[in-house]
């Protein structure tokens, strides 16, 4: 068993000045400048009772003040590691400075980090998960540069040795996506229309196509397996998609900003794409506005506390931040703002009519699983069903959505689509790239979700151990059957992250006929489980159920039933009704009903915590 480093990783997205971090969290706080960039930058029922049901809702969201950045800042860069938020440099009384601190969302306090190896302002910061990127900026003199730095949370040290990119900008976007970073327009000796893509693991830089006008302060994000790219200086109310398959540009697959943006906060969160002040309409503003991929459209959200233009904003801890920014032309703050949505997905009570009773048989409810019940776990062997059509998944930590071919029940309640981790789980309402085992579960900070094979893997093409299948690495899916009794299976092709010749070919199977249960096989796993977690949870907070945890037990073959089963009434509650002679085929019950008794679940045995493996670096 191997020592492994736990960490939270998330999509990470830049802004003109910074880089946002892409989590799919339930919480967002802006910063001074923007993340992207600079920041341009059931109870058991009789007939009478009210019945769950899982009713649709818009996501509701509020902004509150927290722990002010130690300095008035802007023209800094915001990233996100680990579940907390780092800032560095910027503007003070006209210079750049090196200062730079890490917030802390669990304590809500800022502490001074190692200061940067000399000024920067103006620049862009991005993030893999394991290491902060510091892209271009002006230096004291404001001399313009084109810099690459990697900064270690764990050591807290500098990589200066890095190259750099081939034009030097400063308000330029960046984001980080597949194992690459993408350098987008900026402010050069004019205005810049470049992108630069720097890949991490040959640790070059290469030309990719240019942004379809020149252009700065504009905001970018990473979603899914594109990045999205507007707003800005040139044409404040455009927006673009890049597709890194085609290197190419789309103008047609992302709607318009409804008005002109600039220098605005910039993240992905909730899978959606979030922009929060900066200038709308030439004009500092308090509006923040959501871009949701599944429906193309822009929505508003609740306003900003302050209004604030070249702030930062990252996604941590289940939380967006938006720090700091300018609140008049040259003009630094501290705000450190924090939006927090509520998620819909938990089945909400809604009442019925009140109903008429039959005058014969006296009523037998129907069973729905009240709150606090979770899945049992049944063993056999199965074999998997190879499926083919490939839903793009191919990374390093990342996010792919997919929409249901019939809606699946999960904790009781429906849902249509879902988020697909390269590293083995299925999130109903997240979109987070976690990645390593952290269990038993609840996993923290995550929703519904079903962990599969979690832990660090990937999924893409080319890797040594991808040749154990005839179309690679990825995810894959596959339906079988007729309505109503389609078949939907979900399959992972993964490597290992540190042992691409460890493979693991797991399979999530879903049955349109008895939503009350799915199935997971385990064609093959390189080391039975024996550094992975497998399981369910409601929330982060639970019920939840471990099948496996860091334990060496899923082995080739191996079928993992889950069930959702609910215990039954005792005594069977019963409706009883007085018919009133009537030749109607209904009668009005009297006015004294028969009490429903409450039923008392049965608590739920919780699994005996596994002593984890101590932590070490990453390799």
């Amino acid at each position: 068993m191997e020592n492994r480093t736990i960490r939270i990783r998330v999509a990470v997205i830049c802004g003109l000045l910074i880089c946002a971090v892409a989590i799919t969290t339930r919480t967002v706080t802006i910063a001074a400048a923007n993340q992207n960039s600079y920041g341009a930058h059931g109870v058991y029922t009789t007939a009478a009772t009210p019945t769950p049901t899982a009713t649709p809702c818009a996501s509701v969201g509020s902004w509150t003040e927290q722990a002010p950045y130690p300095i008035a800042i802007w023209g800094h860069a915001v990233a996100s590691v680990g579940g907390n938020v780092y800032g560095f440099g910027g503007i003070v009384n006209n210079t750049a400075i090196t200062n730079a601190y890490k917030y802390s969302p669990a304590s809500n306090t800022w502490t001074p980090i190692a200061p940067l190896p000399e000024p920067r302002a103006w620049f862009s910061g991005t993030t893999d998960g394991t290491y902060i990127y510091l892209l271009g900026g002006e230096d004291q003199n404001f001399n313009t540069t084109a810099t690459l730095w990697r900064y270690d949370p764990i050591s807290n040290t500098y990589n200066t040795s890095l190259p750099s990119y081939a034009i030097p900008t400063y308000f330029h976007a960046c984001a980080y996506l597949n194992g690459k970073i993408y350098r987008i327009a900026g402010r050069a000796i004019g205005t810049d229309f470049h992108v630069e893509v720097y890949d991490i693991a040959t640790n070059t830089w290469s030309m990719a196509a240019n942004y379809p006008f020149a252009n700065h302060s504009l905001m970018a994000v990473a979603l899914g397996n594109y990045i999205y790219a507007g707003g800005g200086n040139a044409s404040p109310n455009k927006t673009w998609r890049y597709d890194p398959s085609t290197n190419t540009w789309d103008d047609a697959a992302i709607a318009d900003l409804p008005a002109g943006r600039t220098a605005a906060a910039s993240g992905a969160y909730n899978g959606r794409w979030i922009l929060a002040g900066g200038d709308v309409n030439f004009a500092i503003s308090t509006s923040a506005i959501a871009w949701d991929p599944a429906m193309n459209t822009w929505s508003d959200l609740p306003n900003m506390v302050q209004a604030r233009d070249y702030l930062a904003g990252a996604t941590a801890s289940q939380s967006f931040y938006a720090v700091a920014g300018s609140s008049a032309p040259g003009t630094g703050t501290n705000d450190n703002q924090q939006y927090t949505e509520t998620l819909c997905g938990t089945p909400t009570p809604t009442a019925t009519a009140s109903p008429t009773l039959t005058p014969t048989a006296t009523p037998t409810p129907t069973p729905t699983c009240p709150t606090g019940y979770s899945y049992t776990t049944t063993t056999s062997t199965g074999t998997i069903t190879q499926v083919t059509t490939d839903t793009g998944n191919h990374c390093d930590d990342c996010m792919t959505p997919i929409m249901f071919p019939f809606s699946i029940s999960f904790y009781g309640a429906s849902y249509t689509g879902a988020n697909l981790n390269s590293n083995g789980d299925i999130q109903f309402t997240n979109n987070s790239a976690v990645v390593g085992t952290l269990c038993p579960y609840p996993y923290p900070n995550l929703g519904p979700t079903i962990f599969l094979y979690q832990d660090d893997l990937r999924t893409d093409v080319g890797l040594s151990g991808c040749v154990a299948w005839a179309n690679g690495c990825g995810i894959f899916t596959g339906i079988s059957g007729t309505a109503p009794n389609r078949v939907f299976n979900i399959e992972w092709h993964a490597v290992r992250h540190n042992a691409t010749a460890n493979t693991a070919d797991v399979e999530i199977r879903f049955y349109e006929n008895t939503p009350s249960f799915f199935d997971v096989f385990y064609n093959f796993v390189g080391d039975n489980g024996g550094n992975e977690g497998s399981g369910v949870q409601a929330s982060a907070t639970g019920p939840a159920t471990t099948y496996s945890c860091l334990q060496p037990i899923l082995t080739d073959g191996l079928k993992v039933t889950y069930t959702l089963v609910c215990p039954s009434p005792t005594p069977t509650p019963t409706a009883t009704s007085t018919p009133t002679p009537t030749v109607m085929p209904s009668v009005t019950p009297t006015t004294t009903p028969t009490p429903t008794p409450s039923v008392t679940p049965t608590p739920r045995i919780q699994p005996t915590p596994r002593q984890r493996p101590t932590p070490a670096p990453r390799p």
